[in-house]
């Protein structure tokens, strides 16, 4: 009688799902089971879409590593989007190559979340001269939207 209930509460709610591990009613958010302590119980993922904006020759020379807490996703070419399926949750992104820009994102289950990002001139510089014979010391990846879809 228990797991009808729980699938009505499920079928009645979009917010709610069922633990992958234990049946449990769980929120599509949660980040694991409170009944049986599981990871992502309800199996949902976000999508994170990564746009670089199509920048000026110099811009363009790198390409730029992204990580996501801290593992490598993959690498951006000037103009180009990519994207990825990844857990529902807070997380950290990072864009750039010797000094990253690191932004904490939320990704939510069943959307998709776009980050858009310019390299400057700057960027090139670094990878091409490297942090001393330039003198950077900071990211010159500068974030223009985060939004939700």
């Amino acid at each position: 009688m228990l797991i009808v209930n729980s699938v009505r509460a499920v079928a009645a709610n979009s917010n709610l799902s069922q633990c992958k591990d234990c049946g449990g009613t769980v929120s599509i958010q949660a980040a694991s089971c409170p009944h049986c302590g599981t990871p992502n119980p309800s199996g949902t993922t976000g999508v994170l879409i990564i746009k670089r904006q199509h920048r000026s020759f110099v811009a363009s020379l790198a390409e730029l590593e992204v990580t996501f807490n801290s593992n490598p996703l993959g690498k951006l070419k000037n103009g180009e989007t990519k994207r990825w399926n990844v857990e529902p949750g807070t997380h950290k992104l990072g864009i750039g190559n010797q000094y990253p820009k690191e932004i904490d994102i939320t990704i939510n289950p069943n959307r998709e979340t776009i980050v858009e990002f310019k390299a400057t001139a700057d960027q090139a510089m670094q990878v091409a001269f490297g942090n001393r014979l330039t003198g950077m010391h900071e990211s010159p990846i500068k974030i223009l939207s985060i939004r939700n879809r």
